[in-house]
């Protein structure tokens, strides 16, 4: 005869009503309720799950073994463990997912020996078909530079960064001479493209009317209205000659 049916068959054959057993124990019924039917005891109840049973078994006369509650530990223990290790394993596969993706898609670092290895892949030939549709021109850097207009100090000094009008968007690319490593990709107006000065970055923008300002060593600059170019190749220390 099982636990369930001796607990729920030994209280009727006493008179007994769940309400008389749970009004001894000072509990609800429904926790007398949940006992008797094997479902387990919610919130701080669980806790005391252990002793009600027992409670209940002696006001029942029933045998109290305790080789149940030592093969339910040991099986709450078992899941434990279970538990621990799939998150274990769920971590550490998610961290290598993301390396991979990060690697390989996101921002596309490769090796550089040298300037003359900025060169096209299929991301950016795709990128120049692009534009090539549009026919947005490419913009020579003195051109660049003498379209900024200064319009006042900022205290991000020693950094390089872009902040794009509302709902616009633009691909990018990075070529880092000092770490010799470039990334690629694609900047929305939630996001800011920030470099550090100490990079010595060579940046592709593929249409400058989408920004809405940039700051070079803590000024602000903005571009003229509809200043649809793509900037290719440009050497962000230039930056230094503006007054």
């Amino acid at each position: 005869m099982s636990e369930i049916a001796s607990i729920k068959s030994v209280r009727k054959s006493q008179n007994l009503t769940v309400e008389t057993i749970a009004k001894k124990l000072l509990l609800d019924p429904s926790i007398i309720r949940d006992i008797e039917n094997d479902v387990p005891l919610k919130g701080n109840f669980s806790s005391y799950e252990k002793s009600y049973r027992n409670s209940i078994h002696k006001i029942l006369g029933i045998p109290i073994s305790n080789n149940s509650f030592l093969s339910s530990d040991k099986k709450n223990n078992f899941n434990t463990l279970t538990i621990i290790y799939f998150l274990i394993f769920f971590t550490f596969s998610v961290i290598g997912i993301s390396n991979y993706i990060i690697k390989n898609y996101s921002y596309n670092s490769v090796i550089l020996n040298s300037k003359n290895n900025y060169k096209l892949d299929s991301f950016m030939q795709y990128f120049d078909n692009e534009f090539t549709k549009t026919k947005i021109k490419i913009i020579e850097e003195y051109a660049f530079i003498d379209s900024l207009n200064f319009l006042e100090n900022n205290n991000e000094s020693f950094y390089f960064k872009i902040k794009l009008k509302p709902n616009k968007s633009i691909f990018f690319k990075i070529y880092y001479q000092t770490k010799q490593l470039q990334s690629l990709g694609e900047l929305d107006s939630e996001m800011n493209l920030i470099l550090l000065l100490s990079d010595n970055a060579i940046i592709d923008l593929s249409n400058l009317s989408a920004i809405e300002y940039l700051i070079f060593n803590g000024k602000k600059y903005t571009l003229p209205n509809d200043f649809s170019y793509y900037l290719k190749n440009f050497d962000i220390s230039k930056l230094s000659n503006l007054k």
